[in-house]
């Protein structure tokens, strides 16, 4: 797991409380620092993940058949997720996206998640905006109570003042995610990736003291 590495990697002091995978699953660590799965959610995920695939798998039959023969994208399968592809390039996936808006349009509960390039077909009732609300009532945490950061499509669902009151982007999110923090009012970085995400949380969170700035030496 990516977030795991970059835990490890930045020698973090302590462990999450949770963990958000593949936009949709939940996990926590146990005594041990173990990482286990919160069974009922994940599995009421994975049911309705197996269900959605098996009622549309002629759409999702008949749009791996364009991919492959009208563009570069790859199309990919894996257990548990049997449709998702990389694009060539972020041009020829906004091309795709914009012919995925018709296919699926009539298509029950039948959406898609995009990071860049990437992208994987998933339930509509199952995203990062969901798994926080679950996380949230599990922890005991109000919207007002929440922050959520994010810098690619598949961040805009938990970007939402619904599910958290503070709201943020690095400097380096797509247009779409900006707007979308410029229409809730929340804060837009300066800085690119994870700077951005420590600039962020040192504005939202100041106390009147000096705020951390991205620039700062962070040892």
């Amino acid at each position: 797991m990516q977030t795991l590495e970059g835990i490890h990697e930045a020698a973090f002091p302590f462990l999450p409380d949770y963990i958000i995978a593949r936009e949709r699953e939940i996990y926590t660590p146990n005594e041990f620092g173990r990482w286990l799965p919160v069974k009922e959610w994940n599995s009421r995920c994975d049911k309705a993940h197996k269900k959605l695939f098996r009622k549309h798998r002629r759409l999702l039959k008949r749009i791996r058949n364009w991919i492959e023969k009208e563009t570069s994208t790859v199309w990919g399968e894996q257990e548990g997720e049997p449709a998702g592809m990389v694009a060539s390039s972020v041009e020829e996936m906004d091309m795709i996206t914009l012919r995925l808006k018709q296919e699926t349009a009539a298509a029950e509960n039948l959406s898609y998640q995009r990071n860049g390039i990437y992208l994987r077909f998933s339930h509509q009732d199952y995203h990062k905006g969901s798994a926080l609300v679950e996380v949230s009532r599990r922890v005991g945490l109000t919207p007002e109570r929440t922050f959520a950061i994010g810098d690619s499509f598949n961040d805009l669902d938990m970007l939402d003042c619904d599910i958290a009151t503070h709201l943020a982007c690095p400097a380096n999110a797509c247009k779409e995610v900006k707007e979308q923090i410029g229409q809730y009012g929340g804060y837009i970085a300066n800085s690119d990736a994870g700077l951005g995400v420590i600039e962020a949380l040192g504005v939202t969170f100041s106390t009147g003291k000096e705020v951390l700035r991205a620039t700062d030496s962070l040892s």
